[in-house]
C-alpha cells in the first residue's frame, strides 16, 4: 500500500467537487450560448450564427415565447370507450389481422408538483395500434408536458410514465445485494460506481457540452474512472498500478483504431436515431468524435476486467513461487488473458448485437442481410465490437508486463 485506505474518500470528495464546479460554470457558459442574440460573442468567446435559415426568414418569424415545463401527475379517474378502426383508416395495420380497434380515455390527473401542484386536470388519451401509445389505468403515476406561449399555457398532455420509483427500487437492491455479497469489498465497489458515474456526469459529459475535445476527454476519464475503480478495489498496490497502465493503454489504443476505422468507413457518427436528434438540437457539437468517444467508454469495462484479473493472477503467481522470473510471471499474466479473451470479446459482440437486435430484425424481415455491412448503423456497431476487443487484446500484453516488472522489485523487510 503507498497511502492509506483512510484517504480514499477524501481523493473521491476532491475530485467530484472539482468535477461539480467544472460542470456548475461550463453548464453557465452553455445557457449564455444559448440566449446569446444572434452574431453576439458570448463570454467563451465563440460567436453564434443562425444554422440553416436565411436571415429573412429569422426576421419574419413571429416574436413569441415557447417554453415546455414538466410535471408529475396521477391518475385519479378514468373512463373509456372503444371503437373499431375501419380498414380505410392510416392507424389500420393489415398485418394484425380484424377489429382493431382505438380506445378514447377520459381522464383526470391529479398534479404532483410543479407550480399547479394540487389541480386537478381533464384530458384525454387516446391508444390504438402504435408502440408508444400509453395504456393508462387508475393510479398510475405519469410524467405532464405544459407547453406555454408567451407565459400562457397552450397545450397540456401526457407524455410518459413516470419510472423513477421503479428505477430507484432495482438502484437500493442492487447497492444492497453487493454489500450483502461483498461486505467490506462490497463497499469499495460502491465507492468505485460512485466516482464513475461522478466523472461521467460531472466532468466527461460537462466537457463535450463546454466545446472540448470528446476523444480526449474519453481518454482521459478513462484513466481517472480505471485508477479510482482499481485502487478502491484493490488498494494502492503493484497489482493496481499495473492493471491501471494496462486499461490505459487499451483504451488508448481503441480510440486510434476507432479513429482510423471511422475515417475509411466514412462514419459520421451520426447513424442513430438519438444522435440525429442531438443533431437539430445543437449542431455544433463534434458527432464523430461523440462516436469514437462512446467505443473508448463503452469497451472500458470489459478492459477494466482483465486489467485486474490479470494483475491479480501474476500476484498470486509471485506469492505461491516468490523465486518466479520475470519471464515466468509475464507468461502467466499473458496465459490468463488469453483464457478471458474470448469470453470478453463475446461480452461486447453479444451488448452490441443485444442493442441492435429490433434492427437485426427488420433487416431479416425484408431479406435484406446480405447488403447490411453497407448501412452505416450496422458498421457502427461492428466498429465498436471490433475496436473494443482489439483494445481488450491490447491490454493483456501491457498489464502482463508491468505486473511482472512491479512484482519482480525487491520487498520492504516488514518492521516487527
Amino acid at each position: 500500500m503507498f497511502v492509506p485506505k483512510k484517504y480514499y474518500a477524501f481523493l473521491l470528495a476532491t475530485f467530484l467537487l472539482f468535477g461539480t464546479q467544472f460542470s456548475s460554470v461550463h453548464a453557465q457558459t452553455a445557457e449564455e450560448e444559448m440566449a446569446a442574440p444572434s452574431g453576439e460573442e458570448t463570454s467563451s468567446g465563440s460567436t453564434l450564427e443562425p444554422e440553416f435559415l436565411n436571415p429573412e426568414d429569422v426576421r419574419a418569424l413571429p416574436s413569441k415565447k415557447y417554453d415546455a415545463n414538466y410535471f408529475y401527475g396521477r391518475i385519479d379517474e378514468l373512463s373509456e370507450t372503444e371503437a373499431v378502426i375501419p380498414e380505410t383508416d392510416v392507424a389500420y395495420i393489415p398485418q394484425l389481422g380484424p377489429k382493431q380497434s382505438r380506445v378514447t380515455q377520459k381522464v383526470k390527473v391529479h398534479i404532483l408538483s410543479g407550480p399547479h401542484q394540487g389541480e386537478t386536470v381533464d384530458m384525454v388519451n387516446t391508444y390504438e395500434n402504435q408502440p408508444r401509445d400509453l395504456r393508462l389505468s387508475r393510479g398510475d403515476k405519469v410524467v405532464i408536458q405544459q407547453n406555454t406561449v408567451d407565459g400562457v399555457v397552450d397545450e397540456t398532455m401526457i407524455v410518459d410514465f413516470s419510472r423513477t420509483t421503479q428505477a430507484w427500487i432495482l438502484i437500493v437492491l442492487f447497492v444492497l445485494a453487493i454489500l450483502i455479497y461483498g461486505r467490506r469489498q462490497g463497499v469499495s465497489s460502491i465507492l468505485g460506481f460512485v466516482a464513475t458515474f461522478g466523472i461521467l456526469f460531472l466532468v466527461f459529459i460537462p466537457g463535450i457540452i463546454a466545446g472540448w475535445n470528446p476523444v480526449m476527454l474519453a481518454v482521459v476519464s478513462s484513466i481517472v474512472i480505471t485508477f479510482f475503480v482499481h485502487f478502491f478495489v484493490g488498494g494502492f498496490s503493484a497489482k493496481s498500478l499495473s492493471s491501471t497502465i494496462g486499461t490505459a493503454g487499451g483504451t488508448i489504443l481503441a480510440g486510434i483504431l476507432g479513429a482510423i476505422a471511422a475515417h475509411y468507413a466514412h462514419l459520421s457518427g451520426l447513424s442513430s436515431e438519438d444522435a440525429r436528434n442531438l443533431f437539430v438540437a445543437v449542431p455544433t457539437y463534434d458527432f464523430n468524435g461523440i462516436f469514437l468517444a462512446s467505443i473508448i467508454i463503452g469497451s472500458l469495462g470489459a478492459v477494466m476486467d482483465v486489467g485486474i484479473s490479470i494483475g491479480s493472477a501474476v500476484k498470486e503467481v509471485k506469492d505461491v513461487s516468490p523465486n518466479a522470473t520475470f519471464k515466468q510471471l509475464y507468461l502467466a499474466g499473458t496465459s490468463v488473458g488469453k483464457d478471458i479473451l474470448g469470453t470478453m470479446s463475446n461480452t461486447l459482440i453479444l451488448a452490441y448485437i443485444g442493442a441492435s437486435l429490433p434492427l437485426l430484425l427488420l433487416l431479416h424481415s425484408y431479406n435484406n442481410l446480405s447488403m447490411s455491412l453497407d448501412y452505416d448503423f450496422i458498421v457502427d456497431e461492428i466498429v465498436r465490437s471490433i475496436v473494443g476487443s482489439l483494445g481488450l487484446l491490447s491490454a493483456i500484453p501491457i498489464t502482463a508486463y508491468f505486473s511482472a516488472l512491479f512484482e519482480m522489485r525487491p520487498k520492504k523487510a516488514s518492521k516487527k
